[in-house]
């Protein structure tokens, strides 16, 4: 899963303020698929993805996305994992402080709530370098 490397190809169907919403048609590998919280399945069957526009795409461009699996787990790590950890360990160090179990399980969601915070102010106040690879296909003659 490291060095598996994952490539989709689709299609440029808007451009706004920086942002390619791209459609990349459904290949039935979505249920399971482990990169469900990069894109997201609309009412057509296909799949919508959006991204910054650093490729210079335009409406109706082909492109080739591709992410690596290392990136993918490590993303799912500081979503899932991270949190977790920090739950129970915000848990027992609550319950070693206040010997009190409703607020040493607060105190545990509040430490794992901090640090979601904090990610997602991180990641939207620096450009953050996103996990996948865009670029551009040549049009089909």
């Amino acid at each position: 899963m490291f060095d598996e490397k994952f490539i989709e190809e689709g299609t440029i169907a808007s451009v706004r303020n920086g942002i390619a919403e791209i459609t990349l048609p459904d290949q039935g590998n979505c249920r399971e698929c482990t990169a469900k919280i990069v894109c997201r399945n609309d009412d057509s069957g296909s799949r919508t993805l959006s991204v910054e526009n650093s490729f210079g795409g335009r409406e109706g461009d082909r492109v080739r996305i591709s992410v690596k699996g290392s990136r993918i787990l490590e993303a799912a790590f500081l979503l899932y994992g991270v949190p977790v950890f920090l739950i129970v360990f915000g848990t027992a160090a609550g319950m070693m402080i206040f010997n009190d179990e409703l607020k040493s399980s607060l105190s545990g969601f509040l430490l794992a709530g901090l640090f979601l915070l904090i990610l997602f102010t991180f990641t939207r106040r620096k450009k953050y370098n996103s996990i996948l690879k865009t670029e551009l296909l040549p049009p089909i003659k």
